[in-house]
């Protein structure tokens, strides 16, 4: 069988299309998380010029300030 028709087979069993699927769910999901640490490391730069200086801890992401 040559490579067209094995690629064929796996596609039609659903396999090609699952592995696919899984991949670029997990690309979007990395772009996601990286867009979102993105997003607080600019907020906490913001701050800090500011002079409104916030560390980034758990207690001040639940609205606790030292």
């Amino acid at each position: 069988m040559n490579l067209a028709a094995w690629v064929l087979v796996l596609l039609l069993n659903g396999h090609l299309a699952t592995a696919t699927f899984s991949t670029v769910d997990a690309c979007i999901g990395a772009a996601t998380q990286l867009a979102e640490r993105e997003a607080g490391l600019r907020a906490w730069c913001a701050s800090v010029q500011s002079g409104e200086v916030r560390w980034p801890t758990a207690a001040n992401r639940a609205g606790v300030r030292r």
